[in-house]
């Protein structure tokens, strides 16, 4: 089962106020996506699929990331590939679908909040229902050199990649 409000891309930028980071979640009518998660200092990317199991609950099932170099981008697009693999991560947080004016919009947006957190924060603002593709990418990997298409991304700045679905979106993380 889907809550068809929580399709559509998600960003934290209207409450991104006094901070030097981002985050955005795409979430498909047909339960693909992806979430990231961007600063100054590096990107990262995870696709997932996801799912409502009960009522005011999604289920965020990862299945890849990436870690690299962006361009300052909304939202950000790798391009260098650091680091890359599977990702068995699965994510069951509450949520609510609400209108409000965050700090930083003139005007009331549709906001969803969680509980936890995912990618490091806990409200988002829907940008477009059309989630549609992955943001296209050129992105290299160090070394060999290779091209990622069809990838969207997030900055990682030097943080350990997240591994447990207690500490994923928190700011604690495991290292790989």
């Amino acid at each position: 089962m889907r809550d068809d409000r929580l399709v559509g891309m998600w960003t934290t930028e209207p409450y991104d106020y006094g901070v030097m980071e981002s985050s955005w979640l795409a979430l498909r009518p047909d339960g693909t996506g992806w979430s990231a998660w961007a600063n100054a200092g590096g990107a990262t990317v995870s696709h997932l699929a996801w799912d409502c199991p009960a009522d005011g609950e999604v289920e965020l099932r990862y299945e890849w990331w990436a870690s690299g170099v962006w361009p300052p981008g909304n939202p950000p697009w790798l391009i260098d590939v650091d680091e890359e693999g599977p990702d068995e991560t699965v994510i069951r947080t509450r949520y609510s679908v609400n209108v409000e004016t965050p700090p930083l919009a003139d005007s009331p947006l549709t906001v969803v909040h969680l509980d936890p957190d995912v990618e490091y924060s806990s409200r988002y603002a829907l940008v477009t229902r059309e989630a549609g593709a992955w943001i296209n990418v050129s992105a290299h990997r160090r070394p060999p050199s290779r091209q990622l298409s069809d990838c969207p991304c997030s900055a990682l700045a030097g943080r350990p990649r997240v591994t447990s679905s207690e500490n994923r979106g928190t700011g604690l993380a495991d290292s790989r």
